[in-house]
């Protein structure tokens, strides 16, 4: 397929989501603004810490006379819309709890779109065939997952935006501040703990140090905001949480995970008690781990096959990541960018592989078919599309491995890469 067509096909599409995006967010602006979104939850664990409660961050209780007395006009909720991330993230939104919520939400959406700024601008020398970073934003607007985290409030899209740092200075070599960058992305650990071995097999060591003196950093910033005891707190709050032991914490939607969890899980649902289930959740796992790691022994393939590589080892990740919903997809965005990138550079006859490559991205990319899943509430289906992509792009890196000269004149030593 010529770069061309691509291109204004992926110019219309864009278009015309973003147009229809722009329609949704104004329907739904008054309920954002009056506390529906997750969003609130980040406020009011902002406003716990600001007013000297952060020793008690993680109870229930206080979390819902907090939001009670917030958000007194959001009837639909029976129960506190839980704060579980690490504590050291309040720190990042203490600054809007000074704020009326009305205008802390703004102020956070202002944020992250400044954040997709950044990805566009971070990005915009490794995808060049998609011409400049206006089309990279624009895109980022038509992608639903970015979508939802916008409108959620969410903290995802700097998530996004950490992983660009980290793959950036992975490219040049900036492994020590790669791996800053992953520290600080820790707000989601289980987005950033299985990425760690693909550091350890590429040889990055400084990566990894740069990541285990950051993290020392992120401890003792949550250890300020809770203290030594909140600290064991938040770990027997995360275990409740996952256990579903209260009433208030039972809404866990595992079938609209889009990862493995959530498509074994609806998969065996009527085949296996849930601790059962757990078990190939851990040999699937471990297999695509697996998987992820051995991609990057020998023949590396030049910069196309680094980041073919770097697609792989961040689809993986979000696979196996145990707790993952749809606005967390919003870093999915850089592996697509990635992949069109690749597909509009390349000059080869197009193969079956490829045009697989092509329908799977398209398949991730539409707006209506996660409005699809997500009325259906099994968004777990997308965790399929993400297994489809993963052998045509090991397919990919066969390809290099025998026709290393069809890269475009990269050299092999640029292999260590």
């Amino acid at each position: 397929m010529k770069a061309r067509a691509l291109k204004l096909t992926a110019w219309l599409a864009v278009g015309m989501m973003v147009v229809a995006h722009s329609v949704l967010v104004y329907k739904a602006r008054e309920r954002l603004l009056h506390g529906y979104s997750d969003f609130s939850s980040f406020y009011s664990a902002a406003t716990i810490v600001r007013d000297g409660g952060g020793q008690h961050l993680y109870e229930s209780e206080k979390q819902w006379a907090v939001q009670k007395k917030l958000f007194p006009y959001v009837p639909v909720r029976k129960g506190p819309l839980l704060f579980n991330h690490p504590p050291f993230e309040a720190l990042i939104y203490l600054p809007l709890a000074y704020l009326p919520y009305p205008r802390a939400f703004l102020c956070w959406a202002a944020i992250n779109i400044l954040f997709l700024v950044g990805f566009s601008w971070v990005m915009r020398k490794y995808v060049p065939v998609l011409d400049q970073p206006v089309f990279l934003l624009l895109a980022c607007f038509s992608f639903f997952p970015i979508l939802a985290a916008l409108t959620q409030g969410q903290d995802s899209i700097l998530l996004l935006l950490l992983y660009a740092l980290a793959f950036a200075d992975l490219k040049q070599q900036n492994n020590f501040r790669a791996g800053c960058w992953l520290a600080l992305a820790m707000f989601k650990f289980q987005l950033v703990i299985p990425f760690l071995p693909v550091l350890f097999v590429i040889g990055r060591r400084k990566a990894l140090v740069g990541f285990g003196v950051s993290s020392l950093g992120v401890f003792f910033a949550s250890a300020l905001v809770t203290g030594w005891t909140g600290l064991e707190q938040y770990i027997k709050f995360l275990w409740k949480f996952d256990q579903k032991l209260a009433p208030e914490i039972a809404a866990i939607y595992v079938a609209n995970m889009p990862n493995l969890r959530g498509l074994l899980s609806a998969t065996l649902a009527d085949r296996m008690t849930h601790p059962a289930v757990i078990l190939p959740i851990l040999m699937f796992s471990g297999l695509l781990l697996y998987f992820a790691v051995r991609v990057w022994r020998g023949f590396q393939g030049g910069e196309q096959g680094f980041n073919i590589r770097f697609c792989i080892a961040l689809m993986i990740t979000i696979l196996v990541s145990y707790h993952f919903y749809i606005h967390d997809l919003s870093i999915l965005a850089l592996p697509l960018v990635l992949v069109v990138n690749h597909l509009a550079k390349s000059k080869d006859r197009w193969s079956a592989r490829r045009y697989g490559l092509l329908l799977i991205t398209g398949f991730l990319s539409v707006s209506p078919m996660y409005v699809f899943l997500l009325g259906k509430s099994q968004l777990n289906v997308l965790a399929a599309g993400l297994l489809l992509f993963l052998p045509l792009l090991g397919a990919e890196i066969g390809y290099f491995r025998r026709n290393v000269l069809a890269l475009g004149a990269e050299e092999p030593q640029r292999a260590a890469l």
